[in-house]
């Protein structure tokens, strides 16, 4: 088992209190009863995602690897690699349903293989994370899998080349591994890991998405 319990009162824990919003990502409404632990610490207790998508816990500082996964609710298993300090810490996650998933793969073109993981980066406009990059390419390292691929009027499209203006680029079917890397560019702009909250590389689990962001300015 590499997470943990869901508890209702686990007592007094020591750490840094971590809490946000679990949305989906069509509709980014909240999604209420989604499992959110720390991954391969089982000893630390997992929560739930209420009503609105809110959810509490407690970490330990450090690199951690967060996981948004079924508890309540059909989605996508998660990764989020994180740098966590001691300072209290918020982090809004965008998570994708079965329904939803299976329609992206088939417009891009694949079929999901549960042995093979797959990769979301992000790219934002800085300082408004609200604002994707557009007109980016994406890359990962090493390469794996299909990708990238991009969306078209915030659609999965085959045929897009560039990031649309949810900066989002897609990798499939990734071969799983732990210290993939990815970049973003596009001429006049320079995009970088946002390093005080995020690792530079991150791991590709089978039946997993991981997700990472870039920071970008002109």
């Amino acid at each position: 088992m590499d997470i943990g319990e869901v508890l209702e009162d686990a007592g007094p824990i020591e750490g840094t209190p971590f809490s946000g919003t679990v949305r989906d990502f069509q509709s980014r409404t909240g999604v209420a009863g989604v499992r959110v632990c720390v991954y391969q610490q089982p000893e630390i207790p997992c929560t739930l995602s209420d009503q609105d998508g809110a959810y509490r816990l407690t970490v330990p500082p450090g690199d951690l690897i967060m996981i948004y996964d079924q508890g309540q609710s059909p989605i996508i298993p998660q990764l989020t690699p994180l740098i966590v300090g001691d300072e209290s810490f918020t982090w809004n996650q965008i998570v994708v349903g079965e329904a939803s998933s299976a329609m992206m793969f088939g417009l891009w073109g694949q079929e999901n293989d549960p042995m093979l993981g797959s990769v979301s980066v992000t790219s934002f406009v800085s300082p408004r994370e609200s604002d994707g990059l557009q007109g980016a390419v994406t890359r990962m390292d090493p390469a794996s899998g299909a990708g990238p691929l991009y969306t078209a009027n915030g659609v999965p499209s085959a045929v897009a080349s560039v990031t649309d203006t949810n900066g989002l680029a897609a990798f499939l079917n990734v071969e799983p591994g732990e210290a993939y890397e990815a970049s973003v560019s596009k001429e006049g702009w320079n995009c970088v890991v946002p390093s005080e909250r995020e690792p530079a590389s991150f791991p590709v689990v089978a039946g997993h998405l991981t997700g990472v962001t870039r920071r970008c300015t002109q």
